[in-house]
């Protein structure tokens, strides 16, 4: 039996980068519905990444590595927008980040930077999470029908999520995935994301769910794909007046490793 075939046939569930490999992941964002930007936006944004990983020296336990975007495209109803590159990476740069084989982040020096909008999922200090880290890995192994939950800060909120080995095949396990979350926030009249019921004109709730999966190759140490569909669902309150509103959101990430052949 070959070693990637003894690993898979284990359970064998660890996360493996050695200073000087280099992977590149691929990632398109779809949201549809109602986007909190130019004053309250009601369509359908794409937004494609490519982000290439670096292992790195360690400086303790675990593993370390760098994340640098290498191409940005965003759209709104299929309409292609005039910002770059360098416009995404002011707002996700080039981070250093330390995490367990297990895959739970536990040191990162990404800039605290917020995003011009609030969408469920998306955090600039936890961008590893949803690219190279998709899924924090049961630490006894991967065999099929075991199930484990943990949680991750995403924006200030834990991020909850649900696992379960759905089958494998060769040295990849597919992992089924269910998030939610909830959270809660203030905006001023432009939609703006503000700290304090002062400086705002709303107050948000928001609710979010998901499911999706994770394909983790026990052999490489990676997840080689990750697909998630969210729906959210936001009560807005105008502060002065007490007025309620609501608005939905439709999510979809997925997250490919690229190969020689892409």
């Amino acid at each position: 039996m070959t070693v990637a075939l003894f690993a898979a046939a284990c359970g064998m569930s660890a996360y493996r980068l050695s200073p000087g490999d280099e992977h590149h992941f691929l990632l398109k964002t779809v949201f549809e519905g109602f986007i909190p930007v130019l004053g309250g936006y009601d369509g359908k944004a794409e937004a494609d990444l490519g982000v290439v990983i670096r292992g790195a020296e360690r400086e303790g336990d675990g593993l370390a590595a760098t994340s640098e975007l290498t191409s940005f495209e965003l759209k709104f109803d299929g309409e292609k927008l005039p910002l770059f590159l360098e416009s995404a990476q002011d707002f996700f740069p080039k981070t250093r980040f330390e995490f367990t084989e297990q895959g739970k982040m536990t040191k990162t020096d990404a800039p605290k930077k917020d995003l011009p909008v609030r969408l469920p999922g998306l955090d600039a200090q936890r961008f590893s999470d949803i690219t190279f880290l998709p899924v924090e890995l049961n630490k006894d192994g991967l065999d099929n029908g075991t199930k484990w939950s943990f949680s991750r800060p995403f924006v200030g909120a834990p991020l909850n999520y649900d696992c379960e080995v759905i089958k494998t095949e060769g040295t990849v396990v597919k992992i089924d995935v269910a998030v939610r979350q909830k959270f809660s926030g203030f905006e001023d009249e432009a939609l703006q994301i503000v700290e304090s019921k002062d400086e705002a004109a709303v107050e948000t709730e928001t609710e979010m769910s998901g499911k999706g999966a994770v394909y983790f190759d026990t052999n490489l140490g990676l997840a080689v794909k990750a697909v998630m569909k969210a729906e959210s669902h936001t009560k807005v309150t105008d502060i002065e007046t007490g007025e309620m509103s609501e608005r939905d959101l439709k999510t979809t990430f997925t997250v490919t490793l690229k190969t020689d052949e892409q």
